[in-house]
């Protein structure tokens, strides 16, 4: 039986190792970065016939500064708006007194591993872990593409056991690490 306690920052990494996993899955880049140009495509097209209308009309020179300066100001708070709203994500996600930021105890055997803690109770078979993913800090074992459950590095390495039979059971997995 070991304990530990899990905080804001292993959830923000283990956030950080779905994105790369996702990103790496069957031309999820491309067709991101493709829907982003089509989005974009319309915007840059209106910015040129704007641009036209007001060099035909110097009267609208002016209008043209005030023009490219609200967008230029809207695409600022388009990026200053997707970093807050993270922000706002991990507060609303996390919450002090959830089931994530508790003490928390992991028992492994043979079959498989139960987590427990005040708040939950759950049993993992070694078959259910389809990825096995390692960063300086935690362990990570997937169960689907975005669920893992987090294993802190100093709960295993402190019970040689523990290491032994972690290896031992995902073995057959390729560790990933992450940096």
């Amino acid at each position: 039986m070991r304990k530990f306690k899990l905080t804001r920052s292993d959830f923000q990494r283990l956030q950080k190792i779905i994105q790369k996993k996702i990103g790496d899955s069957d031309g999820f880049r491309t067709k991101a970065f493709l829907a982003s140009v089509a989005t974009w495509i319309p915007f840059g097209i209106a910015c040129i016939y704007i641009q036209r209308l007001f060099q035909n009309d110097q009267n609208l020179n002016g209008m043209l500064t005030q023009a490219v300066s609200c967008v230029v100001l809207w695409v600022i708070l388009l990026f200053a708006n997707t970093v807050y709203r993270q922000h706002l994500w991990l507060k609303v996600w996390i919450k002090e007194d959830g089931w994530f930021l508790r003490e928390q105890v992991i028992i492994f055997s043979n079959n498989g591993f139960e987590m427990l803690s005040d708040a939950s109770k759950a049993f993992y078979v070694w078959s259910a872990v389809i990825d096995h993913v390692e960063d300086d800090v935690n362990h990570y074992l997937f169960m689907d593409t975005s669920q893992a459950v987090i294993i802190p590095k100093q709960v295993i390495t402190a019970d040689e056991e523990a290491l032994v039979q972690l290896k031992e059971k995902l073995g057959h997995l390729a560790v990933t690490k992450s940096s």
